[in-house]
């Protein structure tokens, strides 16, 4: 359940903020933990939109250990214990539980945390949801090998000539080539890689073998609006869709650039009385909807503020499949299993969507080819077989969906080896591709914490903000009708990134 961070209060003369927290369905075992990444911003007084509010830690506590706890901060009132990691970025700070729990509501009444910052209008707390997901070697590639071996993933790795797999032993650089025992991957269609047929993946390029944190969901419309607001009204343009030049916006709805509700997409401002200089206020009547409209620019741009990154093309399969060997045709949750959500049961009081699936006793453990009236502007026909609504899902909806006799729990939640969720299915998984040059170029450096005066993210290694070029897509989404999208060995947009228009079936899952 979407984690929920809220300021106490602010003490100028200590320079500390005091926040609470609390977050649902916790867990720790023996594989992994998850756990809550929080970072703030400010409004300066004399200043326009927020900025970053670093930590200050003299000696950081153990990532994992007994009290971790770094310099200076505190915590009260906690109802499970809980430790506290500050990387060295300080742009955000990680609470995690210390011991053994499993969907546990966590409640941590007041966390102390020590800042740098001068004179403060206002303060607002981001509290992102992530999986720590550890070291070790994973195998990428489906069992029955690519499209030409016999296999179903488009554009699928394999080691060359006929090995179906490939395993990630380290970190060390990888020699990708049709030569034996390289790594390597067909064009079943264009857009498998670009460039030379031969070249290596260098030590610096993230391929999974290392620790990381993973977004347990993508990024709600309700996160993206609180983005949107503590940005300048020139950031804010580069951000949507619409015209926010004068008072009047007129296609208010921003993301889609239209007067109406388009593919469930429910951000927007007032059509009226929104001035010509200061910032925009956006809403969302849709707040734990995961957001849809959103692409790889959307991605880094939010990355680069929260001081996190963008993820890999091997990181995301090591996030689906850990350790395990491939299984033929596998999906996010490791079988071949797979029911689309056809309707929704909605606990107004808990906040929560349990989905409903296509016929009593099947799966429900993903969403797609879901009827939508617009599809990008264009009248999409509804062939009849398909729900009669269209867009992205709750962040709660596979996290409490029921559990159906002869399937696993994970098999019913759509969950990853880790416990990462959506991954098959709702919206597209924009990954830095190892299939381009410029995706190669990425160090896994973490974002600033700054964008640009116009909205721009600015990290060196990371694909260029006007062009894309190094993303790719996976995953499929909540309009594909063809499951050999979902499979995580499918690479459909191996290396790909739209360069015009509105993206309407992305979301936003970074990492650390």
């Amino acid at each position: 359940m979407l984690a929920h961070g809220k300021i106490n209060a602010f003490n100028p003369q200590e320079k500390s903020v005091s926040l609470q927290l609390n977050w649902r369905n916790s867990w720790r075992n023996e594989v992994n933990f998850d756990g809550v990444y929080i970072f703030l911003k400010y409004k300066p007084k004399s200043r326009e939109g927020y900025e970053t509010m670093k930590i200050v830690s003299v000696s950081p506590a153990p990532f994992q250990g007994k009290d971790a706890m770094p310099d200076g901060f505190d915590k009260l009132g906690e109802n499970i214990k809980t430790g506290i990691y500050v990387p060295d970025t300080k742009i955000g700070f990680f609470v995690f539980p210390e011991e053994a729990c499993y969907k546990q509501k966590i409640e941590i009444k007041e966390i102390k945390v020590p800042v740098e910052v001068d004179e403060v209008e206002a303060i607002e707390v981001f509290a992102i949801e992530m999986v720590y997901i550890p070291e070790g070697s994973f195998k990428i590639g489906d069992i029955r090998g690519s499209v030409k071996m016999g296999g179903k993933a488009i554009n699928g790795f394999y080691t060359y000539p006929n090995k179906p797999t490939y395993q990630i032993l380290s970190n060390d650089k990888i020699e990708f080539g049709p030569e034996e025992g390289m790594l390597y991957c067909d064009m079943d269609n264009p857009f498998s890689r670009s460039g030379a047929e031969r070249f290596t993946i260098p030590e610096h390029y993230p391929k999974g073998y290392q620790a990381m944190w993973y977004m347990k969901h993508p990024l709600t419309m309700s996160q993206w609006v609180k983005f949107l607001n503590c940005l300048t009204r020139k950031q804010q343009q580069a951000q949507v869709h619409a015209d926010l030049s004068g008072d009047e916006v007129t296609n208010y709805y921003v993301m889609t650039n239209t007067d109406h509700v388009e593919d469930r997409n429910e951000i927007f401002c007032k059509q009226y009385g929104n001035g010509i200089s200061e910032s925009v206020k956006f809403y969302t009547s849709m707040p734990h909807t995961i957001c849809n409209v959103l692409d790889w620019f959307s991605l880094c741009s939010f990355a680069c503020f929260a001081g996190l990154r963008p993820i890999t093309e091997l990181e995301y399969i090591k996030a689906c499949r850990g350790p395990l060997e491939p299984v033929a045709n596998e999906f996010a949750w490791g079988s071949a299993h797979i029911g689309r959500v056809w309707n929704f049961d909605v606990d107004e009081a808990e906040r929560i969507d349990r989905p409903i699936p296509e016929r009593p006793g099947c799966l429900a453990n993903a969403n797609y080819d879901a009827h939508t009236e617009m599809l990008q502007g264009k009248p999409k026909p509804f062939k009849g077989t398909a729900p009669d609504w269209g867009g992205s899902v709750s962040e709660s909806t596979f996290e409490n969906a029921p559990l159906v006799e002869g399937y696993s729990e994970r098999e019913c939640m759509g969950a990853s080896y880790y416990g990462v969720l959506e991954l098959s299915g709702n919206l597209w998984e924009y990954l830095i591709s190892i299939g381009n040059e410029k995706g190669r170029a990425f160090d896994g450096s973490h974002g600033s914490g700054y964008l640009t005066s116009e909205g721009l993210y600015h990290m060196p290694s990371w694909p260029n903000p006007m062009t894309g070029e190094g993303f790719s897509q996976r995953g499929g989404n909540y309009v594909s009708d063809v499951p050999p999208k979902f499979f995580i060995d499918s690479r459909p947009f191996g290396t790909f990134s739209k360069k015009s228009g509105i993206a309407y079936h992305g979301g936003i899952r970074v990492g650390f």
